[in-house]
């Protein structure tokens, strides 16, 4: 389960990569004020996905105990669809 995890973590490297140097060519008042925000959007992105993640691991692990294999299943989809 970590590659997933290391894959989107990779994916978010690259998207804020790109994110500084179309802000950096507004000007440097533009790269101040992400500076100062940056660190909130990503405090909030990532405690959204953790729940998410928590949330679905929770209840693939409920239906996985219960022995409903195709509700667990169904859930691993939905989780990778949806988002």
């Amino acid at each position: 389960m970590a590659g997933p995890t290391t894959g989107l973590m990779v994916v978010q490297i690259f998207v804020a990569a790109i994110d500084v140097y179309i802000i950096g060519r507004l000007g440097t008042d533009a790269l101040a004020a992400i500076a100062l925000v940056f660190s909130f959007q990503m405090l909030m992105q990532n405690i959204a996905m953790g729940g998410m993640g928590g949330s679905v691991a929770s209840a693939m692990a409920r239906a996985l105990g219960a022995g409903r294999l195709d509700d667990a299943r169904a859930l691993v989809v939905h989780a990778l669809v949806w988002p």
